[in-house]
């Protein structure tokens, strides 16, 4: 099943839950803050890396995700993924 979305997680201590979509642009660079390349002194592997990236940030919708962490609330948080995912 491919993906239909990517939610990037921000857990706070307290406040309200919210979900952003993300520009290709963010989306590109919180992908390149996630990942891990053990040689990134190799242009060529960094050139692939870089290109993988920009086409998967720019093939699904991307979101960030900020969410009280708390186990009471894992349920709204939940439904607000699968809410935004039924649009």
């Amino acid at each position: 099943m491919p993906l239909s979305s990517f939610y990037f997680l921000n857990p706070i201590n307290h406040g309200k839950r919210t979900l952003r979509e993300l520009d290709s642009k963010e989306s590109f660079w919180r992908l390149v803050q996630s990942t891990f390349n053990p040689i990134p002194n190799q242009q060529d592997r960094l050139r692939n890396h870089f290109a993988e990236i920009m086409k998967f940030s720019t093939s699904i919708p991307m979101f960030e995700l900020t969410y009280p962490r708390t186990y009471k609330g894992l349920s709204e948080t939940s439904l607000l993924i699968l809410e935004n995912e039924s649009l």
